[in-house]
């Protein structure tokens, strides 16, 4: 069994990217990481807003055999907060797939946080 990292699932992060282009939000790169101690980053390109990034935190499982996403943050210039606590979500019983709850809930935070 592998940890549940959303970067590693492709039709999800194209998903995102159709649905972050829809508020003329661009994914311009992703630098992906295997350690949990550097976080994977999502480079966006916000034409009113310049540069912006998705930060992908994560954490090694207790057996120190694999690692999970553990929360996601959006970083605005110097603003930065967590918008999805995939850990949580992990632990819940939700009533749609995860991958879908956690595009909603970047999609929602890069609208609040984009707004002209």
């Amino acid at each position: 069994m592998q940890g549940w990292r959303f970067l590693d699932r492709f039709e999800a992060v194209d998903r995102l990217a159709k649905r972050l282009d829809r508020l003329k939000v661009r994914i311009v790169d992703i630098e992906d990481s295997d350690s949990a101690s550097v976080p994977a980053r999502m480079h966006l390109s916000i034409p009113w807003r310049g540069e912006a990034e998705i930060i992908w935190h994560r954490q090694w499982w207790p057996d120190g055999m694999d690692q999970e996403d553990h929360h996601v943050a959006l970083k605005i210039g110097d603003e930065g907060q967590t918008i999805v606590c995939i850990w949580r979500l992990l632990r819940q019983k939700l009533e749609k797939p995860l991958v879908d709850v956690v595009i909603e809930e970047i999609v929602a935070a890069v609208e609040r946080h984009t707004r002209n």
